[in-house]
């Protein structure tokens, strides 16, 4: 009889293995947000400058868009004057616009080697290009940031003094996130498709519903 429920006790080993593996895909982020690390390729730019200023393409992939982290070095002279951080939307061609803007002391933004641009939420931020502008104010010293060459980040581009690069400053964007199995609870009703929470149990029910087939097939012991 061991023999004859051996292939149930199996089967339901995979049947609890499919589901953590599963339990972990559905609690990972539903949304990627655009970010690039420092990769092998990567090199620290000459110095903002008021004749030198530097800018990050990128396409958001959620609403709510709070902050940019940028990965500085300094440039070996003493930090002097503000360095001017501008969010400027894109999306529309020859209708650009800043959303979010701010002036920080160089010596603030060398304090860590990533400095965090913090701004009021962006509430319509999901599917907008954007252009992350770093320049200086005033004449300014000090202030170096880290990039990498080639195109690890497909949706933008570094660019200086307005010209593209074929590199990405490093670069993570902070948006609120829910996870996927968050996502699929709260999906509204459509045309021939349920509300999400009832796709949730009508799976968790069968899936119950196999667990107990294949213990009644094991013989119910699986010590």
């Amino acid at each position: 009889m061991s023999g004859d429920r051996s292939a149930p006790r199996l089967a339901l080993a995979v049947w609890a293995a499919a589901g953590l593996v599963a339990a972990l895909a559905l609690s990972r982020p539903a949304r990627v947000l655009p970010e690039r690390e420092l990769g092998l390729r990567r090199f620290a730019t000459p110095e903002v400058t008021s004749a030198r200023h530097f800018a990050q393409t990128f396409d958001m992939t959620a609403n709510g868009l709070e902050a940019i982290d940028i990965e500085t070095a300094g440039s070996g002279t003493a930090a002097t004057g503000d360095i001017q951080l501008s969010l400027i939307d894109t999306t529309v061609s020859g209708s650009e616009s800043i959303v979010r803007a701010a002036a920080v002391p160089s010596a603030q933004v060398l304090r860590e080697s990533s400095f965090r641009f913090q701004f009021a939420p962006v509430a319509n931020s999901d599917r907008r290009a954007y252009r992350l502008e770093i320049a200086a104010t005033q004449p300014a010293s000090g202030v170096a940031l880290r990039a990498t060459k080639g195109d690890g980040y497909s949706r933008g581009s570094l660019l200086v003094n307005g010209r593209t690069r074929w590199a990405d400053l490093a670069f993570r964007t902070h948006a609120p996130t829910h996870s996927r199995w968050t996502m699929l609870w709260r999906r509204p009703s459509e045309a021939g498709r349920p509300p999400g929470w009832v796709a949730v149990m009508a799976f968790m029910a069968s899936w119950i519903a196999a667990a107990a087939l294949l213990r009644s097939l094991a013989g119910g012991d699986l010590a």
